[in-house]
């Protein structure tokens, strides 16, 4: 969201990204993706929970706190896209499973 002051792309240094996030930390049973700019912080945290292969659940959270009011405006106009996407996101990687 250039239009509005908005990071429209992830530090291309990092050698892992997903959806052009960042990592920023991994370990066996989380993975944080994210980048901070001036309008908000924001975070994708993948979850893996204990269990067989086959009977694991994967959890994402979203993560976001606002630091002007172009950041909420921004994050008001994505929670819906969000509320559509983390849920196809998650069944895509069961299908790959």
């Amino acid at each position: 969201m250039p239009l509005f002051g908005l990071n429209a792309t992830a530090d291309t240094r990092h050698s892992d990204l997903v959806a052009s996030l960042p990592l920023m930390h991994s370990d066996d049973r989380q993975t944080v993706f994210g980048y901070d700019d001036r309008h908000l912080l924001f975070r994708l945290v993948v979850e893996v929970g204990e269990g067989p292969a086959d009977g694991q659940i994967v959890g994402m959270t979203t993560l976001v706190r606002c630091r002007s009011f172009i950041g909420w405006l921004y994050l008001a106009a994505a929670i819906p896209f969000h509320k559509a996407i983390i849920p196809s996101l998650l069944m895509a990687v069961e299908r790959s499973g």
